[in-house]
């Protein structure tokens, strides 16, 4: 766009861009720069990669470089077209696409960094989904090393907690910031093994184990609405399907468990039917294990999960989400399954697991994968796609990457 390439409208832009940032982003997220933090590199490009815990965390990461610097993003922001496409483009963002390695994109990092500006990565590729930092996508360190630029580590805590993805509503406490900044020279006596530890290491962290977050009051209302897009089965009764959520209360409709969610999300049982769940990442890897008890315990041919109302959609070039058919869609070991309930049989489906790649959710309520060069999309609005990026990624050796801190 015409921004892009007029460096001193582009530069204009971002000082007045930096200004509201600082009125409003800071403010608002009560953010605090680590006084130790390594100084940005004056001139010339660098990349700086950060964890990724919140919608606003390329503003929290660049509300203090007063260079412009080009943003690699999820390419479904670059859907929605006029005011906001005008917007990313002003600010040199570009796209990335969600859950999976992206050439294109690496070749268009190396372009910009070619030419002097520098860029913004988050590794993960996507958001976190309970706070802690998950496994980055391999070949960073091949940019930075083909890039012969700055390195730029950048740590966020309290961002999540501050905004989950999936919550309505952002609770007021604190972001921190922390950032180590490796020269040409120390990243020449690295190897790419060694540059991609202190990405991994760098990042690494985990924002409800965190004691300094926990020290900061947070305050907020409806604190558990939108956690249901998240999680899915009730840690009383172990069935899926059946949470809701309402204000700062997540209820099972089946057994009638009720849990009350703080600013730290932390749950506590409300009545009697309601088991001791811990926080958040407590649930989550519960949920986690449950899923790999059962892969470990079930035949080629059981039926791991299942989910009723499936819709099966196709998001528009403008973001719209169309439903082409309502079905039930069930899962083994070696299979995944849409059976269509409406009559519309010619959108039935049964792809191998071995097939689904980059399998992912967008717009908080699709789970969607790639099978050759199909995309397939589920809606399931009001209710977790997250059920099935975590079957998929634990019948695909996830666990280790997670030891890793990146994927294979």
């Amino acid at each position: 766009g015409f921004m892009k390439e007029n460096l001193f409208l582009r530069y204009l832009f971002w000082q007045l861009h930096l200004v509201g940032l600082r009125l409003s982003v800071l403010r608002s997220y009560n953010y605090h720069l680590d006084p130790k933090a390594d100084p940005l590199p004056k001139r010339g490009a660098y990349i700086t990669v950060s964890n990724h815990g919140t919608f606003m965390d390329p503003w929290l990461v660049l509300a203090t470089s007063p260079r412009p610097v080009s943003i690699m993003m999820n390419e479904e922001g670059f859907k929605a077209g006029g005011v906001t496409k005008w917007y990313l483009d002003a600010i040199g963002a570009f796209p990335k696409k969600k859950g999976a390695v992206d050439f294109t994109a690496m070749k268009k990092t190396l372009g910009l960094l070619s030419r002097g500006t520098p860029v913004l990565i988050f590794a993960e590729a996507q958001l976190t989904w309970d706070g802690c930092t998950q496994p980055i996508y391999p070949g960073i360190e091949k940019i930075i090393r083909k890039a012969a630029v700055p390195l730029v580590v950048v740590r966020l805590s309290g961002n999540f907690t501050s905004k989950p993805w999936w919550a309505v509503t952002q609770r007021k406490g604190a972001v921190f910031m922390t950032r180590k900044t490796y020269t040409v020279d120390m990243l020449k006596t690295m190897s790419n093994e060694e540059i991609l530890r202190a990405v991994v290491d760098g990042m690494r962290h985990d924002d409800l184990r965190d004691p300094q977050i926990a020290a900061v009051p947070f305050i907020g209302t409806h604190l558990a609405e939108g956690i249901d897009r998240f999680l899915w089965k009730c840690r009383s009764c172990g069935k899926d399907d059946h949470l809701d959520a309402e204000g700062d209360e997540l209820r099972c409709t089946a057994c009638g468990a009720v849990w009350a969610l703080d600013p730290h999300l932390n749950f506590s049982p409300r009545n009697v039917h309601a088991k001791p769940v811990g926080n958040l990442r407590d649930y989550v890897e519960w949920h986690k294990d449950s899923i790999k008890q059962k892969i470990a315990d079930s035949s080629d041919e059981d039926v791991l999960a299942v989910s009723e109302n499936a819709a099966k959609a196709i998001t528009e070039v403008n973001g719209t989400i169309t439903a082409l058919s309502t079905g039930k869609l069930i899962l083994t070991k070696r299979e995944l399954s849409f059976e269509p309930t409406d009559g519309k049989v010619e959108h039935a489906l049964v792809v191998p697991v071995s097939e689904m790649l980059d399998y992912t959710f967008q717009k908080k309520s699709i789970f969607e994968f790639r099978r050759g060069k199909e995309m397939h999309q589920f809606n399931f609005e009001g209710k977790s796609p997250m059920k099935w990026v975590f079957w998929m990624r634990y019948l695909n050796d996830y666990a280790e990457s997670e030891k890793r801190g990146f994927h294979a």
